[in-house]
């Protein structure tokens, strides 16, 4: 008496699709809110730490400067979702942010970026733009990654190597 299947390779192959996909979609919203949230903390002024930057925060003038602050989520170097909202101008920086970005081949990214040209002079003259709110994402997306495998009873591999503050 033998045991019989009643699937067969394409089943399986369906159904590992299937999964992958419902994990996938969970990782582009734990990028997305973490995304969010980056934004959200540049575009308000979020509360920074007066030690690392004595002068806090800037006066955006034209709103270009926020209007650049950018996410971007990736998969295999292709946008598959961003928040980029504001002036032509300041959306047209982020664009052209993220096109200076070395992208990866294979797997995912969230890249946030502060893209007007004056960015990076700021927060060397002691501004805080994008800095300390790019490093609490950092930290909330490896939390949030951790538990989501915790919660599904697999590891992950988080490898923050390649990440860096972009501004121009």
């Amino acid at each position: 008496m033998g045991i019989k299947a009643k699937f067969n390779r394409a089943d399986v192959r369906r159904m590992i699709q299937r999964d992958w996909a419902k994990i996938e979609a969970n990782l582009f919203s734990i990028m997305a809110y973490v995304g969010e949230e980056f934004v959200t903390n540049v575009r308000s002024g979020m509360q920074i730490d007066q030690g690392a930057f004595p002068k806090g925060d800037y006066r955006d003038q034209t709103a270009n400067l926020r209007s650049s602050v950018a996410y971007f989520i990736l998969k295999d170097g292709i946008i598959v979702r961003k928040n980029s909202v504001g002036t032509a101008e300041g959306q047209q920086a982020a664009q052209g942010m993220l096109n200076s970005v070395p992208k990866l081949r294979k797997g995912y990214q969230l890249v946030g970026v502060a893209g007007m040209d004056y960015a990076s002079r700021l927060e060397a003259m002691g501004y805080n733009v994008i800095s300390s709110q790019a490093e609490v994402a950092m930290i909330n997306l490896s939390k949030q990654l951790k538990a989501y495998a915790a919660k599904k009873g697999f590891d992950m591999d988080i490898d923050f190597t390649g990440v860096m503050v972009q501004m121009r």
